[in-house]
């Protein structure tokens, strides 16, 4: 297996050039097309978080909160320790207008002994 420079989870040259192709898809507008094709590596490789957070974004970007929420936390359940599912999910949860949601996933980065 090979490590993508771009990317964290490690994987196959086939799963990495499919990644890499939902990314191209995206870019050139083919928003629908790059989605399944993500949702198609989430089926094939359930741990391949890069995945999860492209997701959530593609869904920001496109202004639809609710599914870009439930990807983002999907990837912070998968990975926990990933400061930036975090930090996307109060970035999504304050424009959605969640203030509550936002102080509980901000508290999940502070260390215990800093509450």
């Amino acid at each position: 297996m090979e490590r993508c420079p771009v990317y964290h989870t490690p994987m196959p040259d086939e799963t990495k050039m499919a990644y890499e192709k939902a990314m191209d898809l995206f870019a050139a507008g083919k928003r629908e097309e790059a989605k399944e094709a993500l949702l198609s590596l989430t089926r094939a490789h359930p741990d391949f978080y890069d995945a999860y957070e492209s997701l959530g974004m593609m869904y920001y970007k496109e202004g639809a909160l609710d599914p870009a929420i439930e990807w983002t936390e999907k990837l912070a359940a998968l990975r926990p320790e990933y400061a930036m599912a975090h930090t996307n999910l109060s970035i999504f949860y304050m424009k959605r207008g969640s203030q509550n949601t936002i102080f509980r996933q901000r508290m999940m980065n502070v260390p215990p002994s800093r509450r």
